[in-house]
């Protein structure tokens, strides 16, 4: 028999299972995978989407008889009876259904990084860490979600108590295998988007020695113009060529000449791209 209920229905909670277990299921005080004499509570953090929620902790209590799985919010609940409608009500049917998605799921974070690159390299798109960034604690949680549940099923797998068969011990190897496989595909995206970033960052840095590079030239352009302002502008009394009519028209002249010729210098050796 198999029950979803939430975990603030104690009533019909206590049906199922012990008080005392039940209790120590609320209280959050056990582990992903505890024995109590045949009987096993099983804690994961189910793992949402959305970033306006967290991921909520799922408890199973299992034996031989019966199977509840314990919400806490009617959301979680909604989803977890999903999952368990099918004709095979069975712990791996429930967690073979909760991996069928996953594959998917890295298919299109691997789209997603694919996106960033072809903006990185096509179109030279530097702002894009953002979305890099969010796609890192993305990996990084489900990292973490098929860590625990690659955990769980090693322990279903090994059996230690004998609550399961034999036959239903041996498929959640399968499970194992099936989450080692996508927890090593998360690690391959990890790679991909650290290689993402790098290029992002390069792009970055890329724009930036180009400001720097307008910066330079900009400087060396008025440096001579600084040179020729703070030399006439020293308080001499003898300077000779200060008394001649003509001498603002050819410093200015000078001075224009001495900025076009930059200028010239400057387009020739191709700095202004």
């Amino acid at each position: 028999m198999q029950q979803v209920i939430l975990k603030s229905n104690k009533d019909l909670a206590l049906k199922y299972l012990p008080n005392d277990l039940y209790d120590y299921i609320l209280n959050e005080a056990c582990g992903y995978f505890e024995c109590h004499n045949g009987q096993i509570i099983i804690t994961f953090d189910l793992y949402n989407e959305s970033d306006s929620a967290p991921d909520e902790k799922i408890s199973i209590y299992y034996t031989r008889d019966v199977t509840v799985f314990l919400c806490g919010t009617e959301e979680s609940l909604s989803r977890i009876s999903a999952l368990t409608s099918g004709e095979r009500s069975s712990l791996y049917a429930f967690f073979s259904a909760l991996l069928r998605a996953e594959p998917m799921r890295l298919q299109k974070l691997e789209c997603k990084i694919n996106a960033i690159e072809e903006r990185l390299i096509r179109y030279s798109d530097s702002e894009c860490m953002p979305e890099i960034l969010d796609l890192k604690y993305e990996i990084f949680d489900l990292k973490a979600y098929y860590t625990q549940l690659i955990s769980i099923f090693e322990e279903c797998n090994e059996n230690e108590n004998g609550v399961f068969d034999e036959e239903s011990a041996k498929s959640f190897g399968n499970l194992q295998s099936r989450g080692e496989k996508l927890l090593n595909s998360t690690l391959e995206l990890r790679d991909y988007l650290s290689q993402a970033r790098d290029a992002c960052q390069s792009q970055i840095e890329i724009e930036q020695n180009k400001l720097m590079k307008i910066f330079t030239v900009i400087t060396a352009l008025f440096l001579p113009l600084n040179l020729l302002v703070g030399w006439y502008g020293m308080n001499f009394t003898h300077m000779p060529e200060l008394a001649y009519p003509g001498a603002y028209t050819i410093f200015t002249v000078v001075c224009v000449v001495i900025a076009l010729t930059l200028i010239l210098f400057f387009r020739k050796r191709k700095w202004f791209k």
